[in-house]
């Protein structure tokens, strides 16, 4: 998509490099769990699967590029409350070894 086209619909090039930013910090922010599913994967035959979740987001995000223009940028309340969530399960799980909320 060209700059042009996101500014039609309310993006600009400085939202794109922000997300882009915002996503590497949370992956900076987690390396320790990231560094936990690569382990696992690599070691646990039945979990290799995870290395194929990068490919895949890849491509759903390459084909769906277009669908951009239907969410244009806007703050909400939802995004805080979500993140803290996350930070919150990522802590707890990784300070007392779990990898699931529910075992079978």
């Amino acid at each position: 998509m060209t700059t042009r086209r996101l500014q039609t619909y309310g993006w600009s090039k400085w939202h794109l490099i922000g997300a882009i930013v915002l996503a590497a910090v949370g992956v900076i922010a987690t390396h320790a769990a990231w560094a936990d599913i690569y382990f696992i994967a690599s070691v646990d035959e039945e979990a290799s699967h995870i290395f194929l979740v990068p490919v895949v987001s890849a491509w759903m995000i390459w084909v769906r590029r277009s669908r951009l223009r239907y969410c244009p940028p806007a703050g909400t309340w939802v995004g805080p409350p979500i993140v803290a969530a996350g930070w919150i399960m990522s802590v707890y799980g990784y300070n007392h070894a779990m990898q699931a909320l529910w075992h079978a």
